[in-house]
C-alpha cells in the first residue's frame, strides 16, 4: 500500500511538473511579448493619426531590405555584433570573475550596417545610380537616422500610453502555493521508510486572490 501510495505521489508530481513547464514554455517566449508590445504600440499610434493634418499611413518602425539599417536576422535571438576587443574581454571576465557565459550562444556577424543595401539601388548599363528629385528624397528618407529614430521615439511614447492605461485597468492577481516536504526514515510513525511530498495549487480566496484597480483621482480600490 505504501509503494503504492509513493507512486501515486510521483505521478502526480510529475504531471504537475509538466504543467508548469507548458505553461512557461507558452507563455514567456520573446516573440509573443514583442508581437503584443508592436500591437499595441501600433493601435495606438493608428487611433492618433486619423487627423487630414498629420496623417500617418502604415506607420512601422521595421525597415525594408533597401535600407542600409535593415537587420536581417531574428529579432527575438539576434547575433552579436563585432565589439571593441579590449571592452569586449570585460564581458567574459572582471577581475578574475567569469561573466554571462551565453553571450555568443545566437553566434556573431561582423557587420553593424546591412551590407547588401547597395546592391538594392537602380543603376543604368553603365553602373551609374540615376535619381531624380522624388527619387533623391526617397533614398534620403530610406537612409535617414533621424527619421528613423523619430519613428522608434513615437513607437516608444505609444508604449508608454499603453503601460498607463494598463494601471488604470482592473488587475486580477492570482496566488499559487507550493510546498515541498521530505521525511526521513526516523521520522515517527514512519517505520523506518523515508518520504517526500510536493503540493502545487491555488492559494485560497480569501488570502491568495485580490482585485485592485486605480482611479485618475488617485485613488485605489483593493478587494481581496
Amino acid at each position: 500500500m505504501e509503494c503504492t501510495a509513493s507512486r501515486s505521489v510521483a505521478v502526480g508530481t510529475v504531471a504537475w511538473a509538466l504543467v508548469l513547464l507548458t505553461c512557461v514554455v507558452g507563455g514567456c517566449g520573446r516573440a509573443f511579448y514583442r508581437q503584443q508590445a508592436d500591437a499595441d504600440a501600433y493601435c495606438l499610434v493608428d487611433s492618433k493619426a486619423t487627423n487630414p493634418h498629420w496623417p500617418l499611413d502604415d506607420f512601422t518602425i521595421q525597415l525594408p531590405a533597401e535600407s542600409r539599417m535593415y537587420d536581417p536576422f531574428d529579432p527575438d535571438f539576434p547575433p552579436l555584433p563585432p565589439d571593441d576587443p579590449h571592452s569586449h574581454q570585460l564581458m567574459h571576465c572582471v577581475y578574475c570573475k567569469p561573466g554571462y557565459p551565453c553571450w555568443h550562444a545566437n553566434g556573431d556577424t561582423p557587420y553593424v550596417a546591412n551590407p547588401y543595401w547597395e546592391s538594392y539601388l537602380c543603376r543604368d548599363a553603365d553602373g551609374r545610380l540615376m535619381l531624380d528629385i522624388d527619387g533623391a528624397v526617397r533614398v534620403a528618407r530610406l537612409h535617414s537616422t533621424d527619421f528613423q529614430s523619430q519613428l522608434e521615439e513615437l513607437y516608444l511614447s505609444a508604449l508608454d500610453v499603453s503601460f498607463e492605461r494598463f494601471r488604470f485597468d482592473a488587475q486580477f492577481f492570482g496566488g499559487l502555493g507550493t510546498s515541498f516536504t521530505a521525511d526521513g526514515p526516523a521520522r515517527p510513525g514512519g517505520g523506518g521508510q523515508s518520504r517526500s511530498v510536493l503540493a502545487a495549487g491555488t492559494a485560497p480566496a480569501s488570502s491568495g486572490w485580490r482585485m485592485n484597480k486605480l482611479f485618475a483621482t488617485g485613488g485605489e480600490l483593493v478587494v481581496g
